[in-house]
């Protein structure tokens, strides 16, 4: 008969039981299993004298578990708690202030972090985009690097704007800086160097210009 079915019968003869399953696996493969009769009509009676003992093992389990909670009842002495003290269902007002400072705390430290890292994002993304631009710039023959170191800042960086678009402006602000710098005679795309002072000079002379014509502060 198999395992299954063997341990089926029993515990319909057994019925309700307080033996846990690792106890009863236990029992059926030590003390039924190697004793069962080969013979069929024999299996009921053996069963039936194993369920006797079952609910004898099952009766006194049950009577020592309540004896021992009998027992524990008249024995327990419950300990009185100070009413000063903390309880589980009233947890220190104070800790609950200090856990609240910590939790705000850390949360502002990352919003913090976050607004950092947003930054670092953004500054990343704008000299990427700037550095893009002056590429296009350069193959426009806008390839003076003072009047290009000028510009370059004064452009909007918005997120609807490409970097064609940007060094499209660029371009033109270039010319203009360019004819600000070295006079209208002087073609500012594919020109050559200016033979108007140093570049230092040009730049400190530029941006005085923007000054004091009211384009940068």
């Amino acid at each position: 008969m198999e395992k299954e079915k063997l341990s089926a019968d029993l515990k319909g003869l057994v019925g309700e039981t307080s033996l846990s399953d690792r106890t009863w696996n236990d029992y059926l493969e030590q003390s039924v299993i190697p004793h069962l009769p080969s013979e069929e009509d024999k299996i009921g009676d053996y069963l039936g004298k194993h369920a006797i003992a079952l609910k004898s093992i099952n009766g006194q389990l049950n009577n020592e578990v309540a004896t021992r909670v009998n027992d524990f009842k008249k024995n327990y002495k419950p300990v009185a708690v100070n009413s000063e003290q903390s309880t589980v269902d009233n947890p220190d007002k104070s800790v609950q202030h200090a856990d609240n400072e910590k939790l705000t705390d850390l949360e502002t430290r990352l919003q913090r972090f976050e607004k950092v890292e947003a930054e670092k994002k953004a500054a990343k993304a704008k000299t990427e985009k700037l550095t893009e631009v002056k590429k296009l710039m350069q193959k426009e023959g806008s390839t003076n690097e003072t009047v290009i170191g000028l510009i370059l800042p004064q452009l909007k960086i918005r997120e609807d704007l490409t970097a064609e678009d940007l060094a499209k402006a660029g371009k033109t602000l270039y010319d203009k800086a360019y004819t600000d710098l070295y006079g209208e005679t002087y073609v500012p795309a594919f020109g050559g160097n200016s033979t108007l002072g140093s570049q230092k000079g040009d730049k400190d002379a530029y941006m005085k210009h923007l000054k004091e014509t009211g384009r940068i502060k």
